[in-house]
């Protein structure tokens, strides 16, 4: 978008770098990769998968290459990975100096020590007993802010219910962008004794 066109859908994997994105393991693990320069690539050729056609190819000789022939590229990363378990490819990668990981299921999130360090699984009261849920990501003022309990079936729909009265009693917005209180829509009021 940034050349004026739109790019083509590429799902997972970004749509101005080849490859970027992640791959099947033969482990049935995903390992994400990110090829971000013509050294990269090469290593990833001759090191990693020791496919030298792949890296004398021409049409893949650049990264703007790649992305136009991006489904052979992806086949032939999708094949090779295969191969092994998503440890070995990781092992190769991470030795010839790709950028790439293995992606976590939610299992393994969920078990990683950071969001117990930094207290993102939390629990609260539910209609069933205490459950366990993700909590709040940001701090306010240094602190988490707390997560409510989970409300009983159809109990959080009455504040839902009143949205459209609420809705109707707003004034409407005018063509020139005032309401018809005389406010522009992007008006912004002080509350009293704030400066």
């Amino acid at each position: 978008w940034h050349r004026g066109e739109l790019p083509d859908r590429s799902g997972l994997h970004h749509p101005l770098f080849c490859p970027y994105g992640p791959y099947a393991a033969g482990d049935g693990r995903l390992v994400s990769v990110a090829v971000l320069s013509p050294g990269h690539w090469r290593a990833l050729c001759l090191d990693v998968f020791e496919r030298p056609d792949l890296l004398a190819d021409e049409r893949l000789s650049t990264n703007e290459g790649r992305v136009a022939h991006r489904g052979e590229v992806e086949g032939a990363l999708t094949k090779a990975f295969a191969a092994h378990s998503a440890e070995v490819w990781l092992e190769r990668l991470e030795a010839s100096g790709i950028p790439c990981g293995r992606v976590n299921d939610v299992g393994e999130v969920l078990r990683h020590p950071q969001l117990e360090h930094n207290r993102l699984v939390t629990e609260v009261d539910s209609p069933v007993g205490r459950i366990q849920t993700i909590g709040n990501p940001f701090l306010v003022d240094g602190e988490r802010p707390p997560v409510g309990p989970v409300p009983g079936l159809g109990k959080s729909l009455r504040p839902a219910r009143r949205l459209p009265a609420l809705a109707a009693r707003r004034a409407p917005v005018l063509p020139n962008g005032r309401s018809s209180m005389g406010q522009s829509k992007h008006a912004c009021r002080r509350s009293p004794g704030r400066t």
